[in-house]
């Protein structure tokens, strides 16, 4: 008998420690969520185009921006920067940059930007090699869409894919 009720004490602590240990990493997914919200900054990294061979950027740019941050072994991805695309030609290049943010490898990335075909839509990775491991779990819900203000402020954000007339009419109101 006292075996049996030690045996549950024992279960009823390992329960009671993976809730404690749920609660203190939901706790810090929501203050990351905070972080990412509207009127916060966006952190600011350096990025490789891979559209023109080996230049280098600054993100957030100083110019309004839509980024999307994506990984290339994602279908969801690659169907929202399908619409993204469509959209951001709709859009006048000096009025709105539009950039997707790749947190997998550069070479990877290099790879799958090579079978497809992107003209407004600019493919780049960080890189800060740590940039991906520091902010990885944003990408829980990929793809994650970010408006960012000349001051590189986040004006609006969404996650998951959305029709092109839900991110055209939420695009032209940010760039208006």
């Amino acid at each position: 008998m006292r075996g049996k009720r030690l045996l549950a004490l024992l279960a009823l602590g390992a329960v009671f420690g993976l809730l404690i240990a749920l609660l203190l990493s939901l706790r810090h997914s929501l203050e990351r969520e905070r972080a990412l919200g509207r009127g916060q900054l966006f952190p600011t990294t350096v990025v490789h185009m891979l559209d023109d061979g080996v230049e280098r950027r600054r993100v957030p740019s100083g110019r309004k921006m839509l980024l999307v941050l994506f990984r290339p072994d994602c279908p969801q991805c690659e169907r929202e920067l399908v619409r993204l695309e469509q959209v951001c030609a709709q859009v006048p290049e000096e009025r709105l940059e539009c950039m997707a943010l790749s947190f997998s490898p550069e070479h990877q990335t290099y790879a799958w930007r090579q079978a497809r075909a992107f003209r407004r839509l600019r493919i780049a990775v960080s890189a800060d090699p740590t940039f991906a491991e520091r902010h990885g779990d944003w990408l829980l819900a990929v793809p994650l869409v970010f408006f960012i203000t000349e001051q590189g402020v986040i004006h609006e954000r969404y996650a998951g894919e959305r029709s092109s007339e839900y991110t055209l009419a939420r695009v032209r109101e940010f760039v208006r």
